[in-house]
């Protein structure tokens, strides 16, 4: 697909360079094999406007699920990940706006709106 280009592994990034990295991109891959917890760096991608392909694997699909349903693999398989990459390529898929991810975001994962919801959990309690 000439994807030599356009595809880049940077391995090990700080906190303040993966934003930047993420704002960068036009989307991140979470291709996980195995358990994965809540999966914080899907909503940081997402709170940075990138959209996130995953794998159906612990809590990725939870969080995508409500978003962005046809964007995490049928399985974990690597033929899977790639159908589902090359439908995004091709355009097949429709990768939702950079706004819209960020405003998914902030509206299910805004820290002051869970600390409330805990905190209205903790008093029903």
């Amino acid at each position: 697909m000439g994807l030599n280009n356009h595809v880049k592994f940077l391995g090990f990034l700080s906190d303040e360079q993966l934003a930047i990295a993420y704002q960068a991109a036009d989307l991140t891959i979470f291709p996980s094999q195995s358990f994965e917890g809540f999966c914080l760096a899907i909503i940081e991608s997402l709170a940075c406007g990138t959209p996130v392909v995953c794998t159906p694997i612990g809590g990725m699909p939870e969080i995508l699920t409500p978003f962005s349903p046809n964007l995490i693999t049928s399985s974990i398989s690597a033929e899977d990940i790639a159908d589902k990459l090359t439908q995004i390529f091709l355009e097949e898929i429709p990768l939702p706006s950079r706004q819209s991810c960020r405003q998914y975001a902030v509206d299910k994962f805004d820290w002051y709106k869970i600390a409330q919801t805990v905190r209205q959990t903790i008093l029903d309690f």
